[in-house]
């Protein structure tokens, strides 16, 4: 997708707000460094350590996630150099550009903690997901999820942003996107693509973001290469939700039906993995020094998947009492 092309989707008054628009969020310069070396496929280690080297306290983050029980060492990861072996230089980059991320949304979130949080959530609930599922492009899947909702800082940074004339204090994540559509009409998902663009991001992660927010995709769309890809990118937002929502009953009964459409992942499986997920909240925490959840919002989810699964079993037990009376009433007949 060129630059162009999402343009052409941006109304003619729209572009010329963001055109004109001079606090766009911008990365630092150790972002930008990483980036680059991203873009290049026969990038060497000591490239990475080079650009990882220049920043201390990134250097200990990732020595940080090595060794975290998430990523599986054999063995403990003493230095920088055994990181980057160990991780693979792709893993590191991502993890590199993840740490160097809450400066920009710092500076252009009024609320960047929960921005942040609900952004981390996100991301690991998708690769929790694709390992699941067994797709392959792990790293990136959590990197585009990290960014799906980047377009929302643009739009808090709009002159006459329409958040801050809605009156709605206590705003959900669909909130934002009715908001978006009715004022600007598009969702940030677009304004996010358009901005990464800018930011220079590899085209897969552009049309990621771009097509974040929406399961309407069919296996034939140029900009999907992996369907499971697109469909666990789409449903970590809401997943994420579950846990930071005060009332998730409704949400939860949702998503199920979602990953059943989209990833043929039942009732029962898809609550499994939401109390899998679950038990690895404070490991990521940890790993990424962030505030995710609290422990009453943990307790409501898991007594809520729980009582889910306890309902699906007795409506097979029901199910299965409903059939074996049929066969004894088929018997008495004969």
């Amino acid at each position: 997708m060129s630059h162009n092309d999402t343009n052409t989707l941006l109304t003619p008054e729209l572009k010329r707000v963001l055109d004109l628009c001079t606090t766009l969020p911008s990365l630092p310069a150790i972002a930008l460094k990483i980036i680059d070396a991203g873009k290049n496929p026969d990038i060497e280690k000591e490239d990475i350590l080079a650009i990882i080297s220049l920043d201390p306290s990134l250097s200990a983050k990732l020595l940080k996630v090595a060794n975290s029980s998430l990523y599986s060492q054999p063995r403990k990861v003493n230095n920088l150099n055994e990181a980057v072996m160990l991780l693979g230089c792709n893993v590191v980059l991502t993890i590199a550009l993840c740490f160097t991320l809450p400066l920009v949304i710092k500076g252009y979130s009024n609320n960047h903690a929960n921005y942040w949080r609900r952004s981390i959530l996100a991301a690991s609930i998708a690769k929790f997901l694709g390992h699941h599922l067994n797709v392959e492009k792990l790293e990136e899947l959590f990197l585009a999820s990290l960014l799906q909702d980047i377009g929302i800082l643009v739009i808090q940074n709009m002159q006459d942003s329409p958040y801050v004339r809605d009156k709605n204090k206590n705003k959900k994540h669909r909130d934002y996107v009715q908001i978006e559509e009715n004022d600007l009409g598009v969702a940030h998902p677009l304004i996010g693509a358009w901005l990464l663009k800018t930011w220079g991001l590899p085209d897969y992660i552009v049309n990621s973001v771009k097509f974040s927010h929406s399961l309407n995709i069919d296996d034939s769309n140029e900009y999907i290469a992996d369907i499971n890809f697109h469909y666990c990118l789409s449903l970590s937002g809401d997943l994420a939700d579950v846990w930071l929502n005060d009332e998730p009953d409704e949400l939860m009964q949702s998503i199920v039906t979602a990953m059943k459409t989209a990833l043929n992942i039942d009732a029962e499986e898809c609550n499994q993995l939401i109390i899998k997920f679950d038990e690895i909240l404070p490991e990521i925490s940890s790993m990424f020094d962030v505030f995710l959840v609290d422990e009453s919002a943990r307790r409501k989810v898991l007594d809520l998947a729980r009582e889910l699964l306890i309902e699906r079993s007795i409506h097979s037990i029901r199910k299965n009492d409903e059939h074996i009376i049929k066969i004894i009433d088929q018997v008495d007949i004969i």
